[in-house]
């Protein structure tokens, strides 16, 4: 490593304190009266609700169509290794 005998080292600027200049304004204005918002309208009186998600019947079809299914592959499975002994 070559260095320089006689270079100075830099000066310390971690510990320096920032000072705000005297011309400066604060970031935000002071807040004035606070401003009313309106209420949102009530969803009865509206007719609005939340979207419909499907009804009951809907998941139990689905629900005994996916055990439908379930069934009918361990029986495929459980058939598949039967004939698989036999032979």
């Amino acid at each position: 490593m070559i260095t320089d005998k006689n270079a100075k080292p830099a000066a310390d600027t971690t510990t320096a304190q920032v000072q705000p200049a005297a011309d400066t304004k604060p970031a935000a204005p002071a807040a004035a009266a606070p401003v009313a918002v309106p209420a949102a309208p009530d969803p009865v009186a509206t007719g609005a609700e939340l979207a419909a998600t499907g009804s009951e019947f809907d998941t139990v079809k689905a629900g005994t169509a996916a055990a439908a299914i379930a069934a009918l592959g361990a029986g495929a499975l459980l058939l598949a290794r039967r004939l698989r002994r036999q032979s």
